[in-house]
């Protein structure tokens, strides 16, 4: 069961995520808290506190898109956290806010497009499945 030990070790190294992968998150979980509150106000019409939270929530984003190209971008390893790529060119910028930003791999955000890592990660089931089509004797012995 050579491909469940490369199961077990691809979730461990998940779960193990670099330093710049934590800070990433964090930062990004912050800016994406701003913009929410940001966006309750412009919906309860309170335009005026709206604005002012929006100009802030830019700065927060902004300051994420630099944190991303200065430590991330680059960087293989920590590039294959990302569920898109983390290069920022004029065609692939990123917007100021939450949904044009790459995710973590391990995000369970619905705007998660999946990749990096994740694209090998199986369910137990599918390997069982796969060994036993591959040695069928594995199951009748």
């Amino acid at each position: 069961m050579d491909d469940c030990h490369v199961q077990e070790q691809l979730r461990e190294m998940l779960g193990d995520k670099p330093k710049e992968i934590i800070e990433y998150e964090r930062r990004l979980k912050a800016a994406t808290f701003s913009y929410n509150k940001a966006d309750n106000k412009s919906v309860k019409g309170q335009h005026k506190t709206a604005h002012k939270m929006f100009n802030y929530t830019d700065g927060l984003f902004e300051r994420l898109a630099e944190y991303l190209s200065e430590n991330i971008a680059g960087h293989g390893t920590l590039e294959t956290w990302f569920d898109r790529t983390v290069e920022t060119t004029p065609e692939n910028s990123f917007g100021l806010d939450p949904d044009s930003f790459p995710k973590i791999i391990t995000s369970r955000s619905l705007n998660n497009k999946g990749g990096g890592y994740l694209v090998n990660k199986r369910t137990i089931r599918e390997v069982k499945m796969d060994a036993v089509q591959d040695d069928p004797d594995l199951l009748f012995g």
